[in-house]
């Protein structure tokens, strides 16, 4: 439900051609990514525990509603968004990685256009580069490529 919401605002915004704000550099912080990775757990945790009725998901996407409305829908994706901070732990972990080859790669940039996290960048050669650990394998960039260039790889 929530990239709906985010889809939603994106083309509104758009269509109107609002501007978001920047992400605020002291919210860049790895750790602040993991102390609301703990803190959205212990609130399960404790809600569970002492049976108290709340919704926390609804809470977690009104505030990341709100959040899309003045930010760049990336900023709760790869900063504040717990399963993301989840995501992004195991896709450290993880063998395997989608990687971009560069002999392929035609510099066409559909594949940045797509990702819903802003984790591929431009090359001084207009060639692609995927930063494997913000990506969170949605494989909406392999889907678009039309030289087949993103393929999932051994580290």
């Amino acid at each position: 439900p929530i990239n709906t919401i985010f889809k939603l605002i994106n083309f509104i915004y758009k269509k109107l051609g609002i501007k978001r704000f920047k992400t605020p550099k002291f919210l860049s912080s790895e750790i602040v990514r993991y102390i609301l990775l703990f803190a959205f757990i212990a609130l399960f945790v404790i809600t569970k525990l002492f049976r108290i009725k709340l919704n926390v998901l609804l809470y977690v996407i009104g505030i990341a509603t709100l959040i899309t409305l003045f930010f760049n829908e990336e900023f709760w994706h790869k900063k504040l968004c717990p399963y993301g901070t989840l995501l992004n732990f195991g896709g450290r972990l993880s063998p395997l990685k989608l990687k971009i080859d560069e002999n392929k790669c035609i510099g066409c940039g559909l594949c940045q256009n797509v990702c819903p996290t802003n984790t591929i960048i431009t090359l001084d050669n207009n060639k692609r580069k995927i930063i494997s650990k913000e990506c969170l394998l949605c494989f909406k960039c392999q889907n678009v490529c039309p030289v087949e260039a993103i393929s999932l790889k051994n580290k």
